[in-house]
């Protein structure tokens, strides 16, 4: 996946890039939290082919940052293998806040970039835990999300990163590629 992710990231240098991956996440996790709070208190109900999108951009900057910083996916890796469903049996709603507070709190950080390792981990760790829990939920995996959403950047990039096309999305195209994966 990481192939994927540096083939259509935009090219910048590695310190800009990190600021990059930690504005992506920070944006995603918000699009994310955004979903579930409109089912709270307006009663919309959740679209799952959104949240898997959500989820797969998150992890899309998640592995920008982690190729930046220089941290061994296979770590991560480890977390995703292990992990088969939500921890302490708790429902995902009440994960899903305590942990998107988690990773807000662990964006917002003034200077990720000199955050140590361990506590990216450990933040890192307790992310992929909610959102593998999500996915689960909304009827998907780790790989399956990673497939759509890697599909759905190759239907907005095809080869590579490209500004104008990430500037001009064909939102419904993309929205087709994303439940034709679903």
């Amino acid at each position: 996946y990481l192939q994927t992710v540096l083939k259509r990231a935009s090219p910048m240098p590695s310190d800009k890039q990190l600021i990059h991956a930690q504005l992506g996440m920070l944006t995603e996790v918000g699009e994310l939290a955004d979903a579930f709070k409109r089912e709270m208190a307006y009663g919309k109900a959740l679209d799952a082919v959104n949240i898997v999108e959500e989820i797969g951009d998150v992890f899309w900057y998640f592995v920008l940052y982690c190729y930046e910083k220089r941290i061994d996916m296979r770590t991560l890796d480890d977390v995703i293998t292990a992990t088969a469903d939500l921890p302490d049996g708790r429902e995902p709603n009440e994960l899903v806040v305590r942990t998107l507070a988690l990773s807000v709190a662990m964006l917002a950080t003034e200077d990720l970039t000199k955050m140590p390792r361990a506590e990216v981990l450990n933040g890192a760790e307790a992310t992929m835990l909610i959102l593998m829990g999500l996915l689960l939920r909304f009827g998907s995996s780790v790989d399956a999300c990673l497939d759509i959403n890697d599909a759905k950047l190759e239907k907005r990039y095809q080869a590579k990163f490209s500004a104008a096309a990430a500037l001009n999305r064909d939102l419904p195209g993309e929205r087709e590629v994303l439940e034709q994966g679903h």
